[in-house]
């Protein structure tokens, strides 16, 4: 195998990989997402006992909790495979000076920040991130308010 070959195979594997950490943070928040729905929707009929309603408030804090720490790890691994990816493509690009591979990406990236000006500044992971936060919170707000409402405060 030439050194070109087995850079590129290993520049392909990387971007694989990244994609499989990608799918498995969209559906995992899928999956998440979907189970605090149900929950919400259960704590909003007001049908269920106190304590019932406490737990499926905890249910809430630790499914957003979970979810953020979930997505962030994925984060972290995705910056690991893009960062062994880019190191395989440098190499890449000096084997194949012609092509200029760093000159075309950063054309293409000025391009892409030039037509979407607000949302290139806004990561992706920041998105799942406040996804996740936000489930979290409402876990705590639910939380609070029920346990007040059981111990006759609120």
């Amino acid at each position: 195998m030439e050194k070109r070959d087995l850079l590129w195979a290993l520049y392909i594997s990387e971007r694989e990989f990244i994609q499989h950490h990608e799918n498995q943070r969209t559906h995992a928040s899928n999956i998440l997402g979907a189970i605090a729905a149900g929950v919400m929707i259960a704590l909003g009929t007001e049908a269920l006992s106190p304590v019932v309603q406490v737990a499926l408030s905890l249910t809430l804090v630790v499914i957003g909790a979970f979810g953020w720490i979930f997505c962030a790890k994925l984060y972290a691994l995705i910056k690991l495979h893009a960062e062994r990816s880019y190191e395989y493509l440098k190499v890449l690009d000096e084997e194949v000076a012609a092509v200029q591979i760093k000159e075309m990406k950063a054309r293409a990236s000025a391009k892409n920040k030039a037509d979407f000006k607000w949302l290139s500044k806004i990561g992706l992971n920041r998105i799942w991130s406040r996804f996740h936060l936000v489930i979290f919170l409402f876990g705590l707000f639910f939380t609070v308010q029920n346990v007040l409402a059981l111990v006759g405060v609120a």
